[in-house]
Formats: structure tokens, sequence, C-alpha cells
């Protein structure tokens, strides 16, 4: 066992950083040898730069808890959702936020966009729900970037309320969704999707059938509940 004594500051930090560098790269897994090359350079940044980079590796691996070696000389994240938060709580603090906006539509990114919502300042989370708003007017972008703007709202902190009305407007326009292809979009909203359907149900039997496929990848009981919800309307007659 290394004796490398990290605190939790400095392990986060790390980690962070290793998240956001796979992201970067698109990558879900990389060489030992380039994880330790950049623990090397986050390192010289901290307490441990007197530590050798294998040795803070070798802690990292052992004792994070969120670091494994699936095969030899292979590094990746036990789960993608850790690497996705850490990677977006980088993004927010190292404010790369036009980073974010330009590789949005790019699914690798989408929970890491999320992510950086919630973890940036006020500031930082408006340039970023304006940029997914404005890049989502190009009609290829938009059935991905708007519901994308959508989730992210709802993880941020604090927003101002002509923003949010805007989003609001938007995410109105989205619910319900009435094709195969706004149901796979919308569905990665989450709970949101659970919330807006409450106030926006479907109305005909196109938009029964996508709001049930969008809500079914969700899953949990209020996921089951709203799809108990949307059958039972479909037993009324339902506007074509």
């Amino acid at each position: 066992m290394t004796g490398v004594d990290l605190t939790r500051g400095e392990k986060v930090q790390l980690l962070q950083d290793i998240a956001f560098w796979l992201v970067r790269n698109g990558w879900s897994d990389a060489p030992a040898e380039r994880v330790i090359g950049q623990i090397s350079l986050t390192a010289r940044q901290l307490r441990t730069n007197d530590a050798a980079p294998q040795d803070v590796f070798r802690s990292l691996l052992e004792r994070s808890g969120l670091l494994r070696e699936p095969a030899v000389g292979r590094i990746d994240f036990v789960h993608r959702t850790f690497q996705e938060h850490l990677a977006g709580k980088a993004a927010a603090e190292n404010d790369e936020i036009g980073l974010l906006i330009k590789n949005a539509h790019d699914a690798q990114w989408r929970e890491v966009v999320v992510m950086a919502a919630g973890h940036a300042q006020p500031d930082q989370c408006a340039e970023l729900l304006k940029g997914l708003l404005r890049r989502g007017r190009r009609r290829s972008r938009q059935s991905v970037l708007w519901p994308l703007a959508v989730a992210s709202a709802q993880s941020a902190r604090r927003l101002d309320p002509q923003l949010r009305a805007e989003i609001g407007k938007v995410a109105e326009e989205l619910v319900p969704p009435a094709t195969e292809e706004a149901a796979e979009a919308l569905a990665g909203i989450g709970d949101v999707l659970l919330r807006l359907l409450e106030d926006r149900p479907p109305r005909t039997a196109a938009e029964a059938g996508a709001s049930i496929r969008a809500v079914s990848t969700i899953g949990g009981q209020a996921a089951m509940t709203m799809i108990g919800q949307i059958l039972a309307s479909a037993g009324d007659p339902l506007d074509e």
C-alpha cells in the first residue's frame, strides 16, 4: 500500500481533472501511464507536489473507490455517473462554458453539461443555458439541445426569472412529444419530464405513444404511475 496520504480535497481535484480529461478526448478509459501523466500535471498545484505521480496514482486507485483497472494497464471510473459528475464540476471550476456549449450535441457530453449547470455560478449557468438555446434554434440541433437546456435549468442553483421563463416556454413546445425522435430526446431530462407531463398531458394517440416511450426509459414508481395515467387517458377519445 502506498504511503501517499491524500486529503479529500486533493482526491476530488485529481479525480475531476482526470474525468474532464477523459471527456475532452472522448474516452471512457485510458492507459495507466497516460493517467499518471495527467496526475503529474494536477499534482504540481497541490500539497502532494513532492510525491511521485506513480504513488499518487496508486493511492487514488486503491483508496478513492472511484477508479479501477478493469484490464491490465487500462484505467476507468467504476461508474460513468461518477466521471460525468466530476467532469461537470471541473468544467464549471475551469470556466469552460464555451467548450460545454460547443460539444453539447454530443451524447457523451450530455450529462456533463447538466452536472456543470449544477456546479456553475449563476452567471456561468446563464451563459451556458443561453448558449444551448441559441444553438438549439438551428433545426438540426433543436431536438437535442432544447431538451438539454430544460434539463440543465432544473439543476441550476439560481436562475434569472426572465431566463427561467424562456426555458419554460421551450419546455412547453417540447411536451408532450409527438414523435419517436422527440421521445428519445426528452427521455434524457428524467423526472423533469414527469412534472411537465402533469401540466401538459398527451391529447392524441401519437402523443400518448411517444410520451409512454419517453417515460418508460426513466424508470421508478413515479414513471410507472405516469404511464398508468397516460394509458387511462388513452381510454377516452383522444383528438386525432
